[in-house]
Formats: C-alpha cells, structure tokens, sequence
C-alpha cells in the first residue's frame, strides 16, 4: 500500500516592526510632562489650601472681606490712603475750632487727650507760599491700650491714636486716622472681647472727627 503524503503550503505570517517616528516620542514626551505639570499643581492646591486654612483660621470671619477691601484700595490709591480714613472740614470750620471741638467731644466719650504736635506750621497770613499745616492730636484709652499690649507689645506703634489735621494744597483742611477696623480684623487671634473694644475705640474716634468736621461742641 502506498501513502499518499499530502504537502499543504503553510501561509507565511510576516510581522511588521516599524519603530516609532520621532514624532510619536515627542508626543508621549508632551503627554508625560503634562501628567507631572497637573500633578504638581494639584499637590501645590492641596498645600496651599491646607496651609491657608491653618493661617486664615486664626482670624476672624470678617478678615477675608476688610482684607480684600483693603487690597482693592491700595491698587485704587495706594498704601498710604488704604490705611487711613479721611473727613473733610466744613468751609466755614477753622482748624483751631475743630480742635476745640474734638478736645470737648472726646471727653464726653471718656477718651483722654494727651497732647498736639505741629509737624509743619501754616504759612503766615499773606505769604506767598500756600498755607499748608499739619498738626497731630493724640487720644489715650487706657482700657483698650492696656488690653492690646498686654496681647502683643507690637501694637504700641498704633498707641496713642492719632488724629491728624491738615490742609492740602488746594487749601481744603482735613482730619485723618488710621482705620483700626484693619487692626481688628488683621490680628490672628485676637480675644473677641478686645476686638469689640478696638472696633468701639474705632466709633469713637470717627464721632470725634465728626464733631471737628462740623465744629460741634456738644
């Protein structure tokens, strides 16, 4: 008996390597450095977050909003004026009666005034130069004074508080203080207790200032 062999011709499978254009590198170069970029600006969110809510929380809930004001201020103005509240006088008031005025009205609000400095004289009557003066009238309170210092000795550079009278070039006199509510607000950890205190000194020295806007007396 003969066998038959039968030969079946196998297909050639063929596998083409064809190695990665340049291109294809550059593109998974661009895709790992974006991964790693958004990794590291999600670490640097986190870190921020969790740092800015341990130096947030020792303020009070009023800061993130006196402190945006404030910013909004300084690029409006500038430092200086973002510091500062500011009133006009009244045409008809003169600088020496609202002096007088606001002597009387912090009395009557239990606010001590301890002395005056000129830091520039007003020009003599028919100078040719413009009548320009500053004066600086310092109020003591010796609670909130006491209390402040006794939570940090820092703040004896606000201390006494200032009222500032003076005349611009235009000849317009006003009368400016710091704003203690950025005192307040600004200071971590600040004892309720004391901060309503420095916001009342606040109201206090504001009625002193319009009672020598206004010339008032009483």
């Amino acid at each position: 008996m003969i066998e038959h062999k039968t030969s079946y011709l196998q297909p050639k499978i063929i596998i083409s390597e064809t190695a990665p254009s340049l291109l294809a590198y550059v593109w998974r170069g661009i895709k790992l450095f974006g991964v790693f970029c958004l990794l590291l600006i999600l670490a640097a969110a986190i870190y921020l977050y969790v740092a800015g809510k341990q130096v947030i929380g020792g303020f009070d809930e009023e800061f993130l909003g006196v402190f945006s004001q404030f910013v909004e201020q300084v690029l409006k103005q500038d430092m200086a004026r973002a510091l500062v509240v500011k009133t006009p006088l009244e045409q008809k008031i003169t600088p020496t009666q609202a002096i007088e005025a606001m002597k009387i009205r912090a009395k009557t609000l239990g606010i001590k005034f301890v002395e005056i400095h000129t830091l520039v004289a007003a020009a003599p009557s028919g100078n040719n130069q413009a009548k320009r003066m500053v004066e600086v009238l310092e109020f003591f309170d010796d609670k909130v004074t006491s209390q402040l210092l006794e939570h940090s000795p820092d703040f004896a550079v606000h201390l006494p508080c200032r009222i500032v009278i003076s005349i611009d070039k235009d000849g317009q006199a006003w009368l400016t203080t710091l704003d203690l509510g950025l005192l307040a607000h600004g200071s971590a950890h600040l004892p309720p207790d004391v901060k309503n205190n420095v916001l009342k000194l606040q109201d206090d020295l504001l009625r002193i200032i319009s009672a020598g806007a206004s010339g008032a007396k009483e």
